[in-house]
């Protein structure tokens, strides 16, 4: 932090990453002591506490890109321990010397970053938000205006990593007397709060590292005198306490400058917001993307950079943000508002794999196919979460050879192995590999395109590799292939409510659909379930909007919003788009443009507490998928359709309880129906928004990747290709051959540059002809 002490508006503009329970000890300790303060932070346990000191839930907050990373982000419930004045030593060490100069930082592994609330300090902003978010962004307001008001600040209990916390309010931007800040006649909506009420600071460091830092440091006359700081953070000496040599409310002016070490403005770069870099490993220790190092001794080299761009892709990068943060369990159930909603879709999905019965077929050179006797099932699990469907695939009746579970969410990935270990423990598996890849970008198990020379590396972790007896974290090492051989090949490839993030581009869903080919034994299947376009362009049309865009003229409504199921379901979609589904053709012969990229925000509201299970299902962008385009990318990939079916269709499929009598039963297991043997009519509205697909592999993909397939911001296959590439390609042209290439060379460049073509020099473009030229002879 260099702003100064905040007097500019610091409420976050970026997207937030994580969701947290704000909770309060009842009762309002106020520490006048240090001493006082790290003897509660130390040695607080909450089965302690008595029923008027029992923890209770002020609001949610939010942590955003600048929250800490290692060794774990901020906990999932912040507890405030109790409240400490501006003035008291340990406060002013952190907090006042961060904002008053950028050159200084308390001590290593100390971070500062900002959470917050939606904001609704407007009246038009308040009147469009949920009334849940509502009444908490004002919650949050007040508690923060009273700290202000007070001039104190909260105090947060110490987390499973051994850090502890200190909540600061912003300054406000506006001069007013906070004493006004009220609201009138209890209504929360006649107020004056601002942006800077809706968010605060949180100084965030390891209790021992802090403790130790201020038992050597001079600046306000402050140490531990004869006092040590134990390894479970707490302190020894004389009388077993934290000693001041003065008084802690007492002015330091007079006392000498404290010599803190100074960050580099590499550091402060690195930090984004302020707090020191520690340049740990980040994201629970899991390995980022290769960078590309062929060399084995040097190849953890770059780990600890502090890289927080696994993805590149940002639709990749938010899936795996909200979905690693994501916390389901079984005693939250009940608390969903879409639970039988969310179980009929989990049955259907299982009904599909229990159904998938595919016969591989072999085809020699000739082209003649023969018939692969049955044997156990090879599952390529995409998309595959905690390992939710891992028991599904156990229980199949083919019986399962070899499981690979890939997905783009990190901490999804850990709980998924977890997972596999308890099936491991009851001798239902054993193997079972899970890899971190966007299926968009990443190449599992096969080189990215004819250049390539090595498979890609990708963050995996395996069953195989470990003891029987493991109990730690599950360790993801970068493996090329991601866990699958160049030689493997998989009978079902499975990719569940997720295969939509594969359609931003023309590009991605290309690249996808033949990496899925290149996987797939011909005879083998690709399931899944997705969005059905039909059914919300049905939707759409009922709206009653004038979707008769003319030329020039903007339409009278700035969103388009499809709600459904009494508005736990809604997708909202920008003008611009409606328009490109709208102008499309029906037989998917439009221009790709229009055909891809079709975005919408989707929101599947389950509860009013996401951190504790309940809280928003779904809340990302996503992009909606017409059926001819699938038929269409299918066919290119070698895969022909055998069904698509409405999650309505699909169970009148399955209507018959004579002719599907272990789907019928499934449902009464997996407790689809609810009480009245049936699931609500808001439910059922939004189970019909989903489809089932199922296509079969058969012919092998006539797709095309080229380097020029390749966004610019993928990663490189490895560091010698790259050392390779960059060096200047010396050729001796024949001048006839070269005159025969020159028009390739051109079309080359031309498509390598796009719509910049037309912008470059006559010099320019010779130059980037003569490059590809030079390439061309080269080969």
């Amino acid at each position: 932090m260099s702003e100064g002490a905040l007097s500019s508006s610091s409420y976050p503009l970026s997207t937030a990453t994580n969701k947290h329970d704000l909770l309060c000890v009842r009762g309002d300790e106020v520490f006048s002591t240090s001493t006082e303060l790290f003897r509660k932070v130390v040695h607080y346990d909450a089965t302690d506490a008595t029923n008027d000191h029992q923890p209770e839930k002020t609001c949610f907050v939010y942590s955003y890109k600048d929250g800490p990373e290692y060794p774990g982000p901020l906990s999932r419930s912040i507890l405030v321990l109790g409240y400490a004045d501006r003035s008291l030593s340990v406060v002013r060490k952190i907090v006042d010397v961060d904002t008053a100069d950028s050159d200084t930082v308390v001590c290593d592994g100390l971070h500062s970053c900002t959470i917050g609330v939606q904001l609704a300090d407007e009246k038009k902003r308040y009147d469009r938000m949920e009334k849940r978010h509502k009444i908490n962004s004002m919650g949050f307001a007040r508690f923060i205006t009273n700290l202000r008001i007070s001039r104190r600040v909260a105090i947060i209990s110490k987390d499973k990593f051994g850090r502890f916390g200190i909540l600061v309010p912003f300054e406000r931007t506006k001069i007013e007397t906070e004493s006004k800040e009220t609201t009138t006649n209890g209504n929360d909506k006649q107020h004056n709060y601002e942006a800077n009420d809706f968010a605060a600071r949180v100084y965030i460091g390891d209790v021992k590292e802090v403790m130790r830092f201020l038992a050597v440091s001079s600046g306000d006359g402050t140490k531990l005198n004869n006092t040590s700081v134990n390894n479970d953070g707490s302190t020894s000496g004389n009388n077993g306490g934290w000693k001041p040599t003065s008084n802690e409310g007492e002015d330091a002016s007079s006392s000498p400058p404290v010599p803190w070490a100074t960050n580099t403005t590499e550091d402060n770069t690195s930090m984004g917001n302020g707090g020191s870099s520690s340049k740990k490993r980040s994201f629970d220790d899991m390995n980022p993307h290769d960078d590309g190092n062929d060399d084995d001794d040097n190849e953890n080299e770059n780990e600890e950079e502090g890289n927080g761009n696994f993805h590149t892709n940002k639709g990749a990068a938010a899936a795996d943000a909200f979905y690693s943060g994501l916390t389901r369990s079984l005693r939250t159930q009940d608390q969903s508002w879409i639970f039988h909603m969310r179980k009929y879709n989990n049955w259907v999905k299982a009904t599909q794999i229990a159904e998938l019965d595919p016969t591989i077929v072999s085809v020699d050179s000739k082209g003649k196919r023969t018939m692969l006797p049955k044997q156990e099932l090879r599952i390529l699990d995409l998309a595959c979460g905690k390992g939710g469907d891992l028991g599904k695939w156990v229980s199949h009746k083919r019986g399962m050879r070899n499981y690979v579970g890939i997905d783009v969410a990190r901490g999804s990935l850990k709980d998924a192995a977890l997972r596999a270990r308890q099936l491991r423990k009851q001798n239902r598996l054993t193997n079972a590999v899970f890899s971190c890849a966007d299926l968009g970008s990443d190449v599992p198990g096969r080189k990215r395109d004819l250049r390539s020379k090595r498979l890609q590396k990708l963050s995996t972790w395996s069953l195989e590799d470990e003891a029987d007896f493991e109990s730690g974290d599950p360790e993801f090492k970068m493996e090329r292939g991601g866990g699958i051989l160049e030689t493997d090949r998989f009978d079902i490839i499975s990719i569940q409510f997720a295969i939509h993030y594969m359609m931003q581009t023309g590009k991605r869903a290309r690249r996808f659909f033949h990496t899925v080919s290149q996987l797939l034994d011909i005879g083998g299947n690709l399931a899944f379930t997705t969005m059905d376009a039909r059914v919300i362009l049905d939707h759409m049309m009922n709206l009653g909007l004038n979707f008769h865009f003319e030329d020039g003229k903007e339409p009278d409504y700035k969103e388009v919003v499809v709600e459904t199921g009494g508005g736990a379901c809604k997708l909202k979609f920008e003008p611009d788009v409606v328009k490109k589904i709208l102008q499309s053709t029906s037989d998917g012969t439009k221009g790709e443009e229009d055909l891809f990229g079709l975005e919408y925000s989707f929101t599947l509201v389950e509860g009013e507490d996401h951190a504790a299970g309940a809280g928003d299902a779904v809340n990302l962008p996503e992009w909606l998928i017409p059926i001819p385009v699938l038929v269409a990318l299918g066919k290119e990939a070698g895969l022909e359709l055998e069904y698509a079916q409405n999650f309505h269709e699909f169970f009148e499929a399955h209507s018959d309880a004579n002719d599907h009598h272990a789907a019928h039963q499934l449902m009464n297991t997996m407790k689809v129906p609810n009480r009245n043997g049936t699931i609500s009519k808001d439910e059922w509205s939004i189970s019909r928004m989903y489809m089932a697909v199922k296509f079969r592999k058969v012919r092998e993909s006539t797709i095309v990747i080229t380097e020029d397939d390749d966004d610019d911001e993928q990663h490189e296959e490895d560091e010698e290709e790259n050392v390779e590439e960059s060096k200047p390609v010396v050729v001796e042209l024949d001048p006839v051959k070269a005159k025969k290439m020159f028009p390739m060379a051109m079309m080359k460049a031309k498509r390598n540059a796009g719509d910049q073509w037309d912008t470059f020099s006559a010099e320019e473009k010779k130059e980037r002809t003569q490059i590809e030229l030079e390439k061309l002879a080269a080969k």
